[in-house]
């Protein structure tokens, strides 16, 4: 975060120092924020396989209500 009152004294170099700066912050945020969504999708597929339903292999031809 940044103090207003700096940011009202800060010379022009200052202020274009600050943005790209922060534009760097929001950069690296959101590569970490993608690389995180990715990295839940492959444990959310890893999750469904895991506990996929597997009834058919269970029930092994029997009809319904036996």
């Amino acid at each position: 975060m940044f103090d207003r009152k700096a940011w009202k004294d800060a010379t022009d170099d200052e202020k274009k120092a600050l943005r790209e700066k922060m534009a760097a912050g929001r950069k690296e945020w959101y590569e970490k924020m993608k690389a995180h969504r990715q990295e839940v999708g492959k444990r959310i597929k890893e999750i469904r396989e895991e506990f996929k339903n597997n009834r058919d292999k269970v029930i092994d031809g029997n009809d319904p209500g036996e």
